[in-house]
């Protein structure tokens, strides 16, 4: 799963997480405004196609609103998932308002993907959306370093032949 993260001038941070077993990416964007936000996707090959008007405008209405943070797609026509967080987690409620809204990035996946099930299988465990939560905050907050002192192994898969 291939990462990036990219500093705009106005100290906006964007963390890309690429799914490609799902066929979208999670955009994590930290004290960034509407402007910011549409000047990222633009840079990143969304067209008016997907940046349409009437997002855009839905979008800059988020700048003011008073809201810490919020999830929605990433324009229309779009399946990427738009995370957004007034400013970089230093608190245990800025840090959970960033898991908050991972998981309704988590949520929106799920539902747009198997709107009946919703990502739970016939028994209605949750384990496969648990999996791809754990692995969307694995990546945001690996990217942004939040916790400097944690080390940084990836799990060990063992088989047995």
């Amino acid at each position: 799963m291939k990462k990036s993260i990219q500093q705009k001038k106005e100290h906006a941070d964007f963390v890309s997480i690429n799914l490609p077993l799902y066929r979208r990416h999670v955009i994590v964007a930290i004290n960034a405004d509407s402007k910011s936000i549409i000047d990222y996707g633009r840079t990143h090959g969304m067209d008016e196609e997907v940046l349409t008007n009437d997002w855009c405008e839905n979008l800059r209405k988020t700048d003011d609103d008073g809201c810490q943070g919020f999830c929605q797609h990433f324009g229309d026509n779009n399946n990427d998932v738009l995370v957004s967080i007034r400013k970089m987690p230093e608190t245990l409620p800025q840090l959970g308002c960033l898991l908050h809204e991972l998981y309704h990035a988590v949520d929106l996946m799920a539902h747009q993907m198997d709107e009946g099930c919703a990502f739970t299988g016939g028994s209605g465990v949750s384990e496969p959306r648990a999996y791809l939560y754990e692995h969307v905050v694995m990546e945001t907050i690996g990217s942004l370093e939040l916790f400097p002192n944690l080390k940084k192994m990836r799990p060990k898969h063992f088989h047995k032949v």
